[in-house]
C-alpha cells in the first residue's frame, strides 16, 4: 500500500538537489555527494548497539538525513532495510507492525529508516514496533518538530544530536 518500500542503492542523477539544500536523498550519499563523518557514523553505530533504535535530532540543514543515508549505505544491506513512506493513522502503524513482524516470522533480519515529516508522524509507534521484533531503527528528526511526536510508545531509544563542524559545512 506504499506505506513502507525497500531501499535502493542507486546514485541520484540531480546533484543540484543536494547543493542547493533541497531535499537529500539516498542517491546523494550513494552518488558521494556528503562529507563523510567517521566520529557521528561511530556514535549513530554506538546508539543502535546499545538501544537498538537511534534518533538523529538536529535543526533543518544540519545534515541529520544525509548522516543517516551515510549509515545506511554502508553499514545495512539493502535486501533487510525498509524505509517507512507514511504514517499517519493507526491502521497504518497496525498495518506496518503487522509486515514487520512477518518478516520476523519468515526470518528476515529487518532493519527500518524513517525520516520523519507530516507523512510518518506517528513514527514513534512504528520504532516501537520495529524494535519490539528485534529490528534496530534509525529516525531522523528535525528539532522544531520533535516536541510534536509523543514518544510514549518508545522505551527504549537513545538521541544524538548531530553538529556539522565549519569543515564540514564548507
Amino acid at each position: 500500500h506504499g506505506l513502507i518500500s525497500s531501499v535502493v542503492f542507486t546514485p541520484d542523477g540531480t546533484p543540484d538537489d543536494f547543493f542547493a539544500g533541497r531535499h537529500t536523498r539516498l542517491g546523494h550519499v550513494v552518488a558521494g555527494l556528503d562529507v563523510r563523518r567517521d566520529d557521528w557514523l561511530q556514535r549513530v553505530d554506538a546508539a543502535l548497539a546499545r538501544a537498538g533504535v537511534c534518533i538523529l535530532r538536529a535543526p533543518s540543514g544540519h545534515g541529520k538525513s544525509t548522516l543517516a543515508f551515510r549509515y545506511v549505505f554502508e553499514h545495512w544491506p539493502a535486501s533487510q532495510t525498509l524505509v517507512v513512506r507514511t504514517a499517519q493513522s493507526p491502521e497504518e502503524v497496525a498495518a506496518l507492525r503487522d509486515y514487520l513482524q512477518h518478516r520476523r516470522q519468515i526470518g528476515l533480519p529487518v532493519r527500518v529508516l524513517i525520516d520523519a515529516d507530516y507523512r510518518t508522524r506517528l513514527w514513534p509507534e512504528v520504532a516501537a514496533a520495529a524494535a519490539s521484533v528485534g529490528a534496530q531503527v534509525l529516525v531522523t528528526v528535525r528539532t522544531e518538530d520533535f516536541q510534536r511526536y509523543p514518544l510514549n510508545a518508545l522505551t527504549r531509544r537513545e538521541i544524538l544530536e548531530p553538529t556539522l563542524s565549519p569543515e564540514e559545512a564548507m
